[in-house]
């Protein structure tokens, strides 16, 4: 697959600290998609892009991200997923990448999962943000369960109190209403 520079923007951006932040945030997106093509059949080739990806956030102070990614190995975030869960939906990963390939993806992921739960726990980012992101992007879930514990022995009179209160809620409510 040839991949050619479809943005282009100019080598004279002020230094960081002059730069708006936006310019900061779109130079380095336009950067990681003119990344060269990456051969996901070659690990090695992989294990270099991951490495070049994280270095380049390293040397900008800035966040890594799953898009990003997915987007510097030359695949969006529903095929990074896939290939990292092995869960073939809607087709679009139908081939078998090398073990390698994928467990280096899943440790890229990885590491963005813990960077995500520092943040989360230091505030660095919003909350409602952070949940979003779990859920979306590091299969996290809030899940809630209630459990019903009954404590106390099964005695007759216990069962009877049981059925009584079973056979008050099942009786229908009486109102006085009317309908006009």
């Amino acid at each position: 697959m040839q991949k050619t520079d479809m943005i282009h923007i100019e080598e004279h951006l002020p230094d960081k600290q002059e730069t708006a932040e936006t310019a900061q945030y779109l130079k380095r997106t336009i950067d990681v998609s003119n990344m060269a093509p990456v051969d996901l059949y070659k690990p090695e080739e992989v294990k270099q892009r991951i490495r070049d990806y994280f270095q380049m956030h390293i040397e900008r102070d800035m966040k890594p991200t799953v898009i990003g990614l997915g987007l510097s190995l030359g695949i969006d975030r529903r095929r990074l997923w896939e290939i990292r869960t092995g869960a073939l939906l809607g087709g679009l990963t139908d081939k078998q990448y090398p073990r390698e390939t994928v467990n280096l993806i899943r440790q890229a992921h990885d590491i963005l999962a813990n960077l995500h739960e520092d943040y989360m726990l230091n505030g660095k980012i919003h909350p409602t943000i952070a949940v979003f992101m779990g859920v979306n992007y590091f299969d996290m879930k809030d899940v809630k369960q209630t459990e019903h514990v009954y404590i106390g022995s099964q005695t007759e009179d216990t069962q009877a109190k049981v059925d009584s209160i079973r056979a008050r809620y099942a009786k229908p409510v009486e109102t006085e209403a009317s309908v006009e």
